[in-house]
């Protein structure tokens, strides 16, 4: 079984890496989302579970497809939960 910590994990690391993908700044990404500096980096930390609306709205301020947000974050929890 896969625990949440390791899931907020995963999903963290995969938007962080998709917000610099997208060439934005914490400061400019966390500007479109309207939410703080902090919280955007509690998200990427994986200190806090993002929701699924919360991913639709990343995904939409990078201009990348949710879909393939999503496939992302199932991928890297898949790697981290093999190790």
């Amino acid at each position: 079984m896969v625990s949440q910590d390791l899931v907020n994990k995963a999903t963290g690391f995969t938007l962080s890496e998709i917000r610099k993908w997208a060439k934005l700044s914490q400061e400019e990404l966390s500007q479109r989302l309207g939410i703080s500096i902090d919280e955007l980096e509690d998200h990427e930390k994986g200190n806090i579970s993002a929701e699924i609306s919360f991913i639709l709205n990343h995904a939409e301020a990078c201009n990348t497809i949710p879909e393939d947000t999503f496939n992302q974050i199932i991928g890297e929890v898949r790697k981290r939960s093999e190790r």
